[in-house]
């Protein structure tokens, strides 16, 4: 099949947009994540940290990324810190090492592969709870850019592991544990012209630490 291209400026732009998963990776237990090697210019790194301990340092996020959505709880013996982030790569962030929360915490990173020119990433209905009880699931409203490339996001972690419910289902699935402590990433793509959902995301109740967040992220050329 033809691939339609629009002009766009002085480049063009495919008619049909969309985003490739290329690889995933994660980590527990150490002070931070190395990305897998490979990582082109123009694709898409997302980031996810949970951090959990009695103190906890500030919020960050590494170099060059941009944070979609930071959720902390005091928990009374505990602080609850969650961060996802994300940037369009350069091309060199391949097998390099990022931090965001300097601090032991679970860590996951995506990489999507678009087949254009990414001009803008953006972070819409974003949503996050970090409690001690059961989160409310989160509805993320991908219906509402209909005509964009988007990825949708859900993050869900706790001190007694986690299986995270995503419906309508995930493209690509990301999870690690370490002790006492697990998470759950999962993710969904949709092209610019396919029929776009709105996605349920969920965790139980895991014991005393519980964090859900979602969001998506909107692609323009």
């Amino acid at each position: 099949m033809a691939i339609i291209f629009l002009a766009s400026g002085s480049g063009q732009v495919p008619a049909f947009q969309d985003a490739t998963f290329v690889t995933s990776t994660s980590d527990i237990g150490s002070n931070a994540l190395t990305l897998p090697s490979g990582i082109q210019s123009g694709d898409i790194i997302i980031f996810l940290e949970g951090a959990v301990d009695d103190v906890l340092p500030a919020a960050d996020v590494p170099s060059g990324f941009t944070q979609a959505i930071h959720t902390f709880a005091d928990l009374g013996s505990i602080d609850v810190r969650s961060i996802i982030s994300y940037k369009i790569a350069d091309g060199t962030e391949g097998s390099t090492s990022i931090i965001g929360v300097d601090e032991f915490a679970c860590r996951a990173a995506f990489v999507f592969r678009p087949n254009f020119t990414v001009g803008s990433a953006t972070h819409r209905d974003t949503a996050g709870q970090a409690t001690s009880g059961n989160p409310t699931a989160q509805v993320c409203n991908a219906t509402g850019d209909p005509s964009s490339c988007v990825i949708v996001v859900g993050f869900g972690w706790g001190v007694a592991g986690v299986d995270l419910s995503f419906s309508p289902s995930q493209d690509v699935t990301e999870e690690d544990t370490f002790g006492e402590i697990g998470f759950d990433a999962k993710c969904k793509v949709y092209a610019n012209t396919e029929t776009h959902a709105d996605h349920t995301i969920d965790i139980g109740d895991l014991g005393s630490v519980n964090v859900l967040q979602s969001l998506y992220l909107e692609l323009e050329p």
